[in-house]
């Protein structure tokens, strides 16, 4: 009546396993430093190299790689050079896509308008809402209320059914937040800190910002620099203040 396990040895990664992007990330980092490019020392997976005066930067997530340069050549010189490293009649060829607009890592980013990024994630929230199992009644126009950062210890703690999806849209949510919509970056700050034990008045509050999210579905980041190079940072910072 025991349970049997099979232990193997690989030899080769598979792919899902976290030693699999760990080999690949180095491979490709060794690979593309042999051609000129410098690894970003506070971003790993930013890397810059210069090209007749200018700069070209890459930037990876995995195996979905984005090549900039001022000069589309050099784009497709690059996506030639990668085709011949990676290319494989067995295991696939690499795939480009060029133009104004991107749909890269659940955000469509458009280039559209001169000197701007706009990050577009209404179509990730629509799947938001579709997954979410529960009804979602009415919208609102604000993520939280002054009672965010308060604990309720009086309420019920979420069964286990519940206590899945609330970590799970939790997570999501925070994916969104750290990309598209930093609006919601309090809320989400806080209940991914409740994750563990979450009770209805955590529910409630990721509730609401899903209402949020679904009166605001068509707010899209609009990012832009200008010529001042002033440099403003906003820190806020505190330790073991969650019961989590």
């Amino acid at each position: 009546g025991k349970r049997k396990l099979l232990y193997v040895l690989m030899l080769k990664a598979l792919y899902g396993m976290m030693v699999a992007s760990i080999l690949y990330y180095k491979k490709f980092r060794k690979d593309i430093e042999s051609i000129g490019f410098k690894v970003n020392p506070y971003d790993s997976c930013v890397a810059n190299r210069t090209v007749n005066g200018k700069q070209h930067t890459v930037t990876w997530h995995v195996d979905d790689v984005k090549s900039s340069y001022v000069d589309p050549k050099v784009n497709d010189d690059f996506h030639a050079w990668c085709e011949k490293m990676y290319g494989d009649d067995d295991i696939g060829h690499v795939t480009v896509t060029r133009g104004h607009r991107h749909d890269y890592l659940a955000m469509i980013l458009d280039y559209s308008s001169p000197g701007i990024l706009k990050v577009d994630m209404k179509y990730y929230i629509d799947n938001m809402m579709k997954d979410f199992a529960y009804k979602i009644e009415g919208t609102t126009t604000q993520p939280w209320t002054e009672k965010l950062l308060k604990i309720d210890k009086t309420a019920p703690r979420l069964d286990n059914e519940r206590k899945a999806v609330f970590h799970t849209f939790v997570m999501k949510a925070m994916f969104l937040s750290k990309r598209g919509r930093p609006d919601i970056n309090p809320a989400i700050a806080f209940l991914s800190s409740r994750v563990k034990e979450p009770n209805e008045g955590d529910w409630n509050k990721l509730i609401r910002v899903l209402k949020f999210l679904k009166c605001t579905r068509d707010d899209v980041l609009t990012l832009k620099a200008d010529n001042s190079q002033t440099l403003i940072w906003f820190v806020d910072a505190a330790f073991t203040v969650h019961h989590d």
